[in-house]
């Protein structure tokens, strides 16, 4: 059992923590800008911090019954010099209180890939050379696309709780209740697809592992974007409108690692739009 902090309470944050939560095994410390009542009842150590502020940081991860031995970031932001600075400072924090263990906010394309897209480029890019510069044990969680988003559009009450926390949800690639695809690339690269609840499923397992190799990736599931077409025209019966951008590059495919080091059963992408029922994607009259 070890305290493990995580930073963010957003869509993966609130996952990774439910999933360490669930699990028993460790003192789960979030660190949020604001209360959270609900996790203080689940059993979370909440502390409220700023993130402008490493001894803010450094307060409320110095707050533990032990000392922390992992801090694994989730933070979200669109301004990437934001992303940059808080995560730089929750680094800084994580070496001051003698953590083992950092993993930045990855939870997107493999590290190799995130060169290729600037938005990935200029956030990740520093934190994950400041993260490797610390000392401290680092690991990337790269889990590609999330499966979540092609539940978007149906009124099936399993796909709104595979949405929850998302005011505004939009379609990936695939939007089944148009029966639309907008594929980058030709629609036969391999895309990796993971649902956010079994990546805090797999995050949490690799608190559990002796050692961290710099890519922690997994896959809930891997298939060209054709094959995902396919299913969905099965399920609603309908013929898709398919654009396809052969400008793509391809790059959404990761190396299923975590797959074969820990115990988790994740849920594949037929498996779930299957599991959305046809009735839930009826299409606009």
């Amino acid at each position: 059992m070890v305290v493990v902090a995580v930073a963010g309470t957003g869509l993966v944050g609130k996952q990774v923590i439910h999933a360490l939560l669930s699990s028993g095994k460790h003192t789960v410390i979030v660190l949020s800008r604001s209360p959270k009542p609900t996790l203080t009842a689940e059993g979370a150590l909440v502390k409220a911090v700023d993130y402008s502020s490493v001894p803010s940081l450094v307060s409320a991860l110095s707050d533990s019954p032990e000392p922390v031995h992992t801090v694994i970031s989730c933070l979200v932001s669109l301004d990437p010099s934001d992303m940059v600075k808080t995560q730089i400072n929750l680094l800084q924090a994580a070496k001051q209180v003698g953590a083992k263990r950092f993993a930045p906010s990855e939870f997107a394309v493999s590290r190799e890939a995130n060169q290729f897209v600037e938005f990935y480029r200029e956030f990740k890019e520093p934190v994950w050379k400041a993260a490797e510069e610390s000392g401290l044990e680092v690991t990337a969680f790269s889990c590609g696309i999330f499966t979540n988003y092609l539940a978007h559009g149906s009124s099936n009450v399993h796909a709104r709780e595979e949405l929850e926390g998302i005011e505004n949800s939009f379609p990936v690639g695939v939007d089944i209740k148009e029966g639309r695809a907008d594929i980058p690339g030709t629609g036969k690269e391999i895309v990796t697809f993971t649902r956010w609840q079994d990546v805090g499923k797999f995050v949490a397992a690799a608190v559990e592992l002796e050692r961290w190799e710099k890519e922690s990736s997994m896959a809930g599931d891997a298939m060209s974007y054709d094959e995902v077409i396919k299913i969905a025209e099965e399920v609603t019966g309908r013929k898709f409108n398919v654009v396809k951008l052969v400008g793509g590059l391809g790059l959404a495919s990761v190396e299923p690692r975590l797959n074969k080091l820990v115990d988790v059963q994740p849920m594949g992408v037929k498996e779930f739009i299957t599991s959305l029922g046809l009735r839930g994607f009826e299409p606009s009259t």
